[in-house]
């Protein structure tokens, strides 16, 4: 596992079994384009929903 993936879990543990909304789309980029900014935005994602 890579130092992105494990932090991408790390990021993600907190919010397993909670309820979610998610918003579906097409992808403009590729998976190896949008691995690098998931970090960033999973800590905006949880800086949003808990203040």
């Amino acid at each position: 596992m890579s130092e992105l993936e494990a932090e991408i879990q790390r990021l993600a543990a907190p919010n397993l079994r909670k309820r979610l909304y998610v918003a579906f789309s097409y992808p403009v980029a590729s998976v190896e384009e949008t691995m690098p900014h998931i970090p960033t935005s999973a800590r905006a994602i949880d800086a949003t929903y808990y203040f």
